[in-house]
């Protein structure tokens, strides 16, 4: 059998459609991609840690230009890879699968075809979703015992660990009223792990009309259930509290 020289060969190798986004499993090449590959779900909590509205990243993958060299392409087919159920649809109808991705994490997707020979070729397609979540006590009159928040930094079905956790809280010391007098209120902000330890804390005196964030950030967090406490020395003092935390996840 007559050798392909060397030289030949990388040429052919850097050839488009020989490298790239497409996968060929024997007849077929299957030509798949997601219009959306890292996001962030979004949830806002109330008092009580109470859930009000979570939002979900909705990712389509597109087969478009998917053809066999053995058969008509007959299915696609989609396993989201967050536990979400397996999709398949009709080549002749569409071309194009979505799922909605409600949890955050970095779940593998396997995206694939079938021919009407009996052939079968399949892609991973790594999805990230970043979570970011809100806790804001905002009302015009505050509050003096500001709610506790907690959230998750493990996800059931990610392939790969959070690359950080952070926590950005901004009190604001409310001005009282002409005939009550200003007063100073001492703020301390304590995260704790899911092995219940302190991972950070930070004490300000806000003076009255002014305020004080707090930043925190945690690599490589532990896996679990956190809680980010936010407590005043007085309760004679209102303030307001907007808090924002991020669970971060690696994109390869």
């Amino acid at each position: 059998m007559r050798r392909v020289p060397a030289i030949l060969l990388a040429a052919l190798l850097l050839l488009p459609g020989c490298i790239g986004d497409d996968e060929e499993s024997g007849p077929i090449t299957l030509k798949v991609g997601a219009d959306v590959t890292e996001g962030h779900v979004e949830v806002v909590k109330g008092q009580n840690d109470q859930v009000i509205s979570s939002s979900e990243v909705e990712v389509t993958f597109d087969f478009t230009d998917t053809f066999s060299g053995d058969g008509a392409v007959q299915t696609y087919w989609l396993q989201p890879g967050d536990g979400g159920a397996f999709q398949e649809v009709n080549a002749a109808e569409t071309n194009t699968i979505t799922h909605e991705y409600p949890a955050h994490g970095a779940f593998q997707a396997t995206a694939g075809a079938n021919d009407s020979a009996g052939n079968s070729a399949s892609k991973a397609i790594r999805i990230t979703i970043h979570l970011v979540l809100f806790l804001n006590e905002s009302s015009a009159t505050g509050t003096d015992d500001p709610s506790d928040v907690t959230w998750d930094t493990s996800s059931e079905h990610s392939i790969a660990a959070p690359l950080k956790t952070s926590i950005e809280s901004r009190v604001v010391n409310l001005e009282n009223l002409f005939f009550i007098e200003s007063e100073t209120v001492e703020v301390t902000w304590t995260a704790v792990d899911p092995n219940d330890e302190t991972a950070g804390t930070q004490t300000a005196s806000i003076t009255e009309g002014d305020e004080y964030t707090w930043s925190f950030e945690q690599s490589t967090p532990e896996l679990g259930p956190w809680v980010l406490h936010i407590d005043l020395d007085t309760q004679d003092e209102q303030v307001q509290v907007y808090t924002k935390i991020h669970v971060m996840y690696p994109t390869s």
